[in-house]
């Protein structure tokens, strides 16, 4: 629960103006006020981020025409900034800028960068923890030859190494990465 509104136009409002003149003058207000003040200053590096990523390919009136023009774009795009935000694994803030710079350089990619976005805005930090550990358990499967090979969409078969693995993993991480159709 917030007790300050978080969007732009929000912030600015009346009544949250008054909300922070109010807290200011309360001895705990000061420390609200700056708790807030320092995470919104910590979401908007991690944006930064993305942005940052977008901007290495795609050029600033380029990335603003496709803006202006698509409005499914241009709620890709906000959905990733805010995930970007959100998130603490500097890696995907970088991977879904560019799936976005794929997006405003190519109008076929803006369908994936959305399913690439929606992906990564379901997953975190331990999600992507756990995927490299079973990645890295199936790589030793592989190499040790307990692995057969596979065409590349059919379904993996379960063998120990694997299990034991997914056994590792806590359940509500497996879970989720269950429901988003990682392969």
């Amino acid at each position: 629960m917030s007790l300050l509104p978080m969007g732009e136009d929000e912030y600015d409002s009346h009544p949250a103006i008054w909300l922070r003149a109010l807290l200011a003058e309360m001895p705990v207000g000061s420390f609200l006020i700056e708790l807030h003040s320092g995470y919104r200053e910590r979401a908007e590096r991690r944006a930064f981020d993305l942005l940052n990523e977008i901007a290495k390919q795609v050029d600033e009136r380029l990335m603003r025409d496709r803006l202006q023009s698509s409005e499914h774009l241009e709620s890709i795009f906000w959905r990733s900034m805010q995930s970007a935000a959100e998130s603490t694994h500097e890696g995907k803030r970088r991977l879904l800028g560019k799936a976005l710079a794929n997006a405003f350089l190519d109008e076929v990619s803006v369908d994936e960068s959305e399913l690439i976005s929606g992906l990564l805005a379901s997953i975190d930090t331990p999600h992507i923890a756990a995927l490299a550990r079973l990645s890295q358990a199936e790589r030793e499967a592989r190499e040790s030859g307990e692995l057969p090979e596979r065409a590349q969409y059919a379904e993996r078969p379960l063998i120990d190494a694997l299990r034991e693995a997914g056994e590792r993993e806590h359940p509500l991480v497996l879970g989720v990465l269950a429901t988003q159709g990682t392969d």
